[in-house]
């Protein structure tokens, strides 16, 4: 299982061993927002202000900060995924994810080849629970060890965080009215592109290459093949 933010196309790393995909599309309001508090936290946006930046990201189609990096802008990144026709993949909106997790993610792993339990399911869904998630985070960041979270402590003490509030739909009012009306001139057309796409993708998962289970059923783990 690998979890990525480039392109499908080749030179994306084991592109020729991909079996499958999960595709997950975010609001892109929602996404610029979150995109915003990200490169604010790593130090890349100098004195770009939040206003500057929803402009530009408006005006690009995404975040100029990943253009050349391989992940591309919005649309055209979730363009390559979601006109791929040479393997399996689901579109999952990060929407539903938030709004009924558990029978997302049912879905999202019985696309996978897996039948979890219910119990199981809930018990995922509540592990990843945001607030959980967040004091992860801070306990990570406060003991200086190794942590899988983006940033350091001293961000944390300034209030910006790898895991915000996981929040949908947002208003861009406090940026400016008028960004509301502009994101939606420009992106609702392009949404509506993208899930004509993924109506064409095939909705079944082929075994094209050897896997360990995602859920072993037996006590012990068996060492088997290769995953991809």
């Amino acid at each position: 299982m690998l979890k990525t933010h480039f392109q499908l196309r080749p030179g994306h790393p084991e592109y020729e061993r991909t079996a499958a995909f999960v595709f997950i599309l975010r609001n892109p309001a929602d996404v610029l927002l979150s995109n915003f508090s990200y490169l604010q936290m790593v130090g890349v946006l100098g004195e770009m202000t939040l206003d500057a930046f929803a402009r530009d990201f408006a005006q690009n189609l995404g975040a100029r900060h990943w253009r050349s990096s391989g992940v591309g802008e919005w649309v055209e990144h979730a363009s390559y995924w979601l006109g791929a026709r040479h393997v399996p993949g689901l579109l999952v909106r990060y929407e539903d994810l938030r709004q009924s997790p558990v029978e997302t993610l049912s879905k999202i792993v019985t696309f996978l080849g897996e039948n979890p339990s219910s119990e199981r399911l809930i018990a995922a869904v509540d592990a990843a629970e945001i607030s959980k998630l967040r004091a992860l985070e801070k306990d990570e960041k406060r003991a200086g060890g190794p942590t899988m979270f983006a940033g350091d402590d001293n961000a944390l003490s300034q209030g910006v965080r790898f895991i915000n509030t996981g929040e949908t739909r947002r208003s861009l009012d406090s940026i400016d009215p008028a960004l509301n009306d502009a994101f939606d001139r420009v992106f609702t057309p392009r949404i509506a592109e993208l899930e004509e796409l993924a109506r064409g993708l095939s909705g079944s998962w082929q075994r094209r290459f050897p896997i360990v289970s995602a859920i072993e059923q037996e006590p012990a783990f068996r060492p088997s093949r290769s995953t991809s």
